[in-house]
């Protein structure tokens, strides 16, 4: 039960320390409280009705904060609870208005682990503290439209300065429209999540309107194309032929790192995944026996099963044969880790295949369009090279995408296929071509119980196709009618 005394410093140096928390009441001033502590802490507050609920005001400590200073706060403090104003709410707009862009951003990669990958909020922190550094400790709100703009033109021209962890101040090494875009999208996602945050008590935003939308109001954004890189039809024989010696060449100096990435390049060629998909991959998700491999942690978050199909098994059984303890398929050979950029060996490439004659820049990114691409010319279906290539199709507004699910043996013919036109168009399928050639040719010089017996065999093989469809599609070689 509270104790009613005069609040002066003579009558609260005078209280003993109680056995459990008190509460004194001040005989001048209505609602203000002294609470004493065991450990004989005081604690100035205001406690007043407002809109039916009890309010508590902390004023601060004794002997900090001094009784007359107390009385004079606590008449301010219920002027404000009369009139409408809840001090504490009052309190939590600012706060959140203080808000800085690193309490922003560190805010949302905490509400977003787990949701987006640790190559994003890497990305989204490098980007920020890179070209925002003078901003990291600026208030959200304090950041302007007109800032926006001209940090926007600084990052396109190439002006923009700031320092590094040591001090020194790095410049841009060149102008890039596709930086300037990067910088304010990434901005962008992180101001709308603050202002959705962000709220007062009737569930309002707190932070103003986005300043990044004056790029859309004055027609600001570069919207830079994306890339269509990749490699062409006539370029396959010499990729595949470079990539050989590269790798043949790494064999023969015991470069076991150039032998790994110069594998997982022609793994993403026919598989046309993701570079850390492929990089990533660990044995315990290889199925050789069963003839398909799965990604578990990929970009959109959904695990993916794929088929093993005859490429592959090749550049896995070498990989089997080089495996020693580390857990993924293509390992860095010194620490057994996780490849990180194969961009040196890449450069061994492109020079090998300027030695041949046909030179060719590419990029990881680029040999998963050169899949995605011949998978077209192929005749693949798109819903099955989206899944191919572990594109997440649950946002499409097309319904019946999401409900198209393969497994990696339904997959196998559509992957096989892609395989094939890869090959042919790098002309590797030649040899094929003419064991094909002689086994028709071959069919037509036997009687005909020899191919009835044939033909009943290839149907029982095949499945799908009648013993007159087949016939149909074995014709010999106009060379030998």
């Amino acid at each position: 039960m509270s104790r009613y005394i005069k609040f002066s410093k003579r009558e609260i140096d005078n209280l003993k320390p109680p056995r459990r928390r008190t509460r004194y009441r001040d005989k001048a001033v209505n609602g203000l409280i002294l609470e004493h502590m065991p450990t004989g802490l005081c604690v100035f507050r205001v406690r007043k009705n407002f809109n039916g609920k009890g309010v508590t005001v902390t004023l601060g400590h004794y002997p900090e904060l001094s009784p007359e200073l107390a009385k004079s706060q606590a008449r301010i403090i219920q002027g404000q609870l009369a009139t409408g104003i809840n001090p504490n709410q009052e309190k939590r707009k600012q706060a959140s208005l203080g808000v800085t862009l690193q309490e922003a951003l560190d805010n949302y990669l905490e509400c977003r682990e787990g949701k987006i990958q640790p190559r994003t909020a890497k990305q989204y922190r490098s980007v920020l503290s890179t070209y925002s550094y003078a901003w990291l400790n600026k208030p959200l709100a304090a950041i302007r439209r007109a800032d926006i703009q001209k940090m926007h033109n600084s990052i396109t021209r190439g002006t923009i300065t700031w320092k590094n962890e040591r001090g020194d101040v790095q410049r841009m090494r060149r102008p890039s429209e596709a930086q300037a875009d990067l910088w304010a999208r990434i901005f962008r996602t992180i101001f709308n999540f603050s202002k959705d945050y962000y709220r007062d008590e009737h569930d309002q935003p707190l932070l103003p309107e986005n300043p990044v939308s004056v790029l859309s109001t004055t027609r600001q954004w570069h919207n830079v194309e994306r890339k269509n890189t990749r490699i062409r039809n006539h370029q396959l024989s010499t990729w595949l032929d470079a990539i050989d010696f590269v790798r043949n060449t790494a064999e023969e100096e015991y470069n076991l790192t150039r032998v790994a990435i110069c594998d997982a390049l022609e793994f993403t060629l026919f598989t046309g995944l993701r570079r850390s998909e492929v990089l990533q991959l660990t044995w315990s998700r290889v199925e050789l026996d069963g003839g398909y491999f799965w990604i578990s942690q990929t970009k959109n978050g959904q695990e993916l099963e794929l088929p093993i199909t005859e490429s592959l098994k090749k550049i896995l059984l070498r990989r089997k044969e080089q495996k020693n303890d580390s857990e993924y398929v293509f390992p860095n050979a010194n620490t057994q880790k996780c490849i990180n950029d194969p961009k040196k060996t890449i450069w061994e490439i492109e020079a090998q295949a300027e030695a041949l004659g046909n030179p060719i820049n590419f990029r990881s990114h680029d040999l998963r369009r050169t899949f995605a691409s011949l998978a077209e010319l192929a005749g693949v279906g798109t819903y099955t090279i989206k899944r191919l290539m572990n594109h997440k199709t649950s946002r499409s507004p097309d319904v019946t995408q999401g409900y198209v699910v393969f497994s990696a043996d339904e997959l196998r013919i559509p992957a096989e296929k892609v395989e094939s036109y890869i090959l042919e168009r790098a002309g590797r399928l030649e040899a094929d071509k003419k064991l094909e050639e002689q086994i028709v040719n071959l069919f037509f010089k036997c009687d005909g119980q020899t191919k009835k017996k044939m033909v009943k065999m290839l149907g029982v093989m095949v499945g799908e196709d009648s013993s007159d469809s087949i016939i149909m599609k074995a014709e010999p070689s106009s060379e030998l009618r």
